[in-house]
């Protein structure tokens, strides 16, 4: 499993549910590298995306969202509930997919609103505590066999 950064994303006609923490930058962190905006921006030309955040800052995320020129979840829903399509106005005729790195959020949130999972490698902020790591690596050792 590659970081988001690095995988080459061949996916085309997509509405994309992206995650933000540990997928696109750090937990809590705002400033998306060069090598990230590149992969994002390339994702983007062929895909509808809408990035997700069960982080409480929604300040932070829709910043994020109108730098990247894209739709966010704003709605009181945060995934994995399915009701997070309710307040999002979604093309229609296009395949779902989640792109996240915990298989117990993104993971169960792709399968609870059908659609495919491409989990990739956790972005771990420095500044994260040892309770966090070990929760990554659980869920990416243990959890990824359950969903």
């Amino acid at each position: 499993m590659d970081y988001f950064c690095d995988t080459k994303w061949t996916l085309k006609k997509y509405v994309i549910f992206l995650d933000i923490d540990g997928t696109l930058v750090g937990e809590g962190e705002t400033k998306i590298d060069s090598k990230t905006k590149r992969a994002f921006d390339e994702l983007k030309k062929n895909n509808f995306i809408v990035l997700c955040s069960n982080s409480p800052n929604k300040k932070r995320s829709e910043k994020m969202a109108k730098e990247l020129k894209v739709l966010w979840n704003s709605g009181p829903h945060k995934k994995p509930n399915k009701e997070v399509l309710t307040y999002i106005k979604l093309p229609t005729n296009k395949k779902h997919a989640v792109i996240g790195n915990l298989h117990c959020i993104d993971g169960r949130f792709a399968k609870a609103i059908d659609a495919e999972f491409f989990p990739v490698k956790t972005l771990v902020n420095p500044k994260e505590n040892w309770i966090d790591k070990i929760f990554y690596w659980i869920d990416s050792h243990l959890l990824s066999k359950c969903i």
